[in-house]
C-alpha cells in the first residue's frame, strides 16, 4: 500500500525532462565552450582554481553522505521506536523542507559572505545535527529536529560547494568537472547509506 506514492515522483522527473529538452535554450554546454574560447588559447587553471574545486567537492561528497546515512535509517529508527507512518512522513518532509526551502538564501549569503563561509556554517550546522540526533536518539522530538537541522547543513554545504565548483573551473573544462564532482557525491552518499545499515544494526542509531 505504500508504493503507489511513487507514480508522484515518476511523472514529476518525466515532466522535468520534458522541460529541460524544450526549454533549455541556448545549450548551457554549447555556452561555455563559446566563453571559454574566447580565452587565451592555452591559459591554464591557477592553483587557487583547483584548490576551490577540491574543497567544493570535498564538501558536498561528504555532506551528502552524512546527510544520506543519518536520513535513510531515521524511518527504520523511528518505526522500531514505535512510530506512525505519519511521524514518519512529516519527520523526512520537514527534513526535506530544510534541504530545499532556505536554499535562495544560502545562495546569497555565498555572494555577500563568500563560498567557504556559507560551506564552514553548514559543516556546523551538520555537526550539531548529528548532536542532536545522536544524543537525542530516544526522543522523537529530538529526531524531528536534527532531521531540520540536517537538511539545513546540507543545504548550506552544497549550495555553497557548488558555487564554488562552477567558478572555479575553467570554463572548457568545467561540464567534465561538475560530472566529476556529482559523481564523487553520488558515491559518497551510496557508500553513506551502504554503511549506515550496518551501523545501526551493530551500534545503534546514536551511532
Amino acid at each position: 500500500e505504500l508504493s503507489g506514492v511513487f507514480l508522484f515522483p515518476i511523472a514529476a522527473q518525466a515532466l522535468a525532462a520534458v522541460l529541460y529538452l524544450i526549454g533549455l535554450r541556448p545549450d548551457p554546454l554549447r555556452l561555455a565552450q563559446e566563453i571559454g574560447a574566447k580565452r587565451p588559447s592555452g591559459a591554464p587553471v591557477g592553483a587557487a582554481d583547483r584548490s576551490g574545486v577540491r574543497t567544493g567537492i570535498v564538501a558536498v561528497a561528504l555532506s551528502h553522505a552524512m546527510m544520506v546515512a543519518v536520513m535513510s535509517m531515521t524511518p527504520v529508527h523511528l518505526v522500531d521506536h514505535g512510530a506512525t507512518l505519519t511521524i514518519v512522513g512529516l519527520t523526512i518532509s520537514l527534513h526535506v523542507a530544510g534541504m530545499y526551502a532556505l536554499s535562495p538564501l544560502w545562495g546569497w549569503l555565498s555572494d555577500r559572505v563568500g563560498r567557504v563561509p556559507v560551506i564552514a556554517t553548514g559543516q556546523a550546522v551538520l555537526l550539531a545535527s548529528l548532536a542532536m540526533t545522536s544524543f537525542g536518539a530516544e526522543s522523537s522530538g529530538w529526531v524531528v529536529a536534527g532531521l531540520i537541522l540536517l537538511g539545513l547543513g546540507w543545504s548550506a554545504s552544497t549550495v555553497a560547494g557548488s558555487a564554488l565548483i562552477a567558478e572555479s573551473a575553467d570554463p572548457l573544462h568545467r561540464t567534465r568537472v561538475q560530472g566529476r564532482a556529482d559523481l564523487a557525491m553520488s558515491a559518497a552518499g551510496a557508500l553513506g547509506g551502504g554503511l549506515a545499515g550496518p551501523v545501526l544494526f551493530v551500534i545503534g542509531y546514536a551511532g
